[in-house]
């Protein structure tokens, strides 16, 4: 799709990590200042690599990896152990090509990618494939969280390609759903991200953006941007120029953050916005309406074995703009539809238990530390909803 600056790309990462040297640890590539997308792969890559060793050991083989605790034994010595391989040069190439490649499909169409990378041709898999091979993603945060907490909640152990491309697609609506043109625009901005590497208000080729839309299915917004900027003679564009240009695709369409006509509403009305969850065996989306409120619409609810679904009469979880911005950052990996989607979970919750199993769930997927500034904080926050008078008096 972008050949030139897929080859301009890698070696720029290259000079960044490897450079002249004859081998590179894994520990120095994290190090690295580098796409967290690329770091993703090249840990994955190698549990993977481990894993296939670990497994076909004679004497590996002997253990019954099936027994109460080993699943967690097993994945923290395989972690430990990964920061300390390195890779030989030659090696290293190789795997930096894949994964520049891998993560320009993914940034440009993640539903198709994923699909394609998770089942390669088969028809069904076992769920813990599935699990394994979405260590791979960290941007579009939203895709991996959501589908592992499905799988965890329905304890499934396969699941079919079709049933599988469903969900992602489900998923993928309600993330448009719930945002408005400019955070429409603000999804791809990993996109610019990668293809810039540093300076994110350059511009960058149109192509890549309209395949992103069109794998959202958003065929209307994509020929609106497409023949706009055919209009203005632009082969390139900026993420600033692509918000305004949705926003004036939204105005003219008369089409908000559901991607529906809204006739009786003002163009900046921001309630009433139906939100799915994840709750019948198959997979599928249903849709309630949540109160309304004077904040943005939420994100797709994340679901968990636990979490009731009927509407929380505490107050919703708000944040200072100053605040949100730090949690975004330090502790969401600058992923805005994931911490929407978060918060939009953490507000169905009606217990301080259920929301502290929730916030170690979180931490540990994540590899957050729980006593760091941003995520003390962030716990307090959700703690002090459930003793308002407490954040009154303070």
């Amino acid at each position: 799709m972008l050949e030139q600056e897929t080859d301009t790309i890698i070696q720029s990462l290259s000079a960044r990590t490897i450079a002249d040297a004859r081998s590179l640890s894994l520990k120095q590539i994290l190090a690295t200042n580098i796409p967290k997308g690329i770091q993703s792969y090249f840990r994955a890559e190698v549990v993977r690599l481990l894993n296939h060793d670990l497994y076909n050991s004679v004497h590996f083989a002997r253990i019954d990896f099936s027994a109460p605790g080993m699943h967690r034994v097993h994945r923290h010595h395989v972690q430990m152990l990964a920061t300390e391989y390195v890779f030989p040069r030659e090696e290293f190439l190789i795997v930096l090509d894949h994964a520049v490649h891998f993560l320009e499909n993914y940034l440009c169409r993640p539903q198709w990618t994923i699909e394609q990378f998770v089942f390669d041709g088969q028809e069904r898999i076992p769920t813990q494939t599935l699990l394994v091979k979405l260590e791979y993603l960290s941007e579009y945060g939203y895709f991996p969280t959501l589908i592992k907490r499905v799988v965890q909640q329905k304890q499934w152990t396969e699941i079919s390609a079709s049933d599988f491309r469903s969900l992602i697609r489900k998923i993928d609506e309600q993330i448009v759903r719930t945002h408005t043109g400019r955070e429409k625009a603000l999804l791809a901005k990993p996109i610019f991200d990668f293809l810039l590497l540093e300076d994110a208000q350059a511009p960058i080729a149109l192509k890549p953006l309209l395949v992103f839309y069109e794998d959202k299915k958003l065929i209307a917004l994509k020929e609106h941007i497409e023949g706009t900027c055919q209009t203005r003679s632009q082969a390139t564009i900026t993420l600033s120029d692509l918000g305004n240009i949705i926003e004036e695709f939204e105005q003219v369409t008369g089409k908000g953050k559901t991607g529906q006509e809204r006739p009786e509403m003002a163009p900046d009305d921001s309630t009433n916005t139906s939100v799915h969850s994840i709750e019948d065996s198959s997979a599928q989306i249903s849709s309630q309406a949540p109160p309304e409120r004077s904040a943005k619409n939420p994100a797709l609810s994340l679901t968990y074995a636990g979490l009731t679904e009927k509407t929380s009469a505490l107050p919703d979880l708000l944040f200072e703009e100053e605040q949100r911005k730090r949690f975004v950052d330090k502790i969401f990996k600058n992923d805005g539809a994931y911490f929407l989607s978060v918060i939009a979970a953490l507000n169905k919750i009606q217990t301080l238990r259920d929301s502290s199993r929730f916030l170690h769930q979180l931490f540990e997927t994540n590899g957050l530390d729980p006593a760091a500034e941003e995520v003390t904080e962030f716990t307090e926050a959700v703690y002090l909803r459930f003793a308002p008078e407490q954040k009154e008096s303070t």
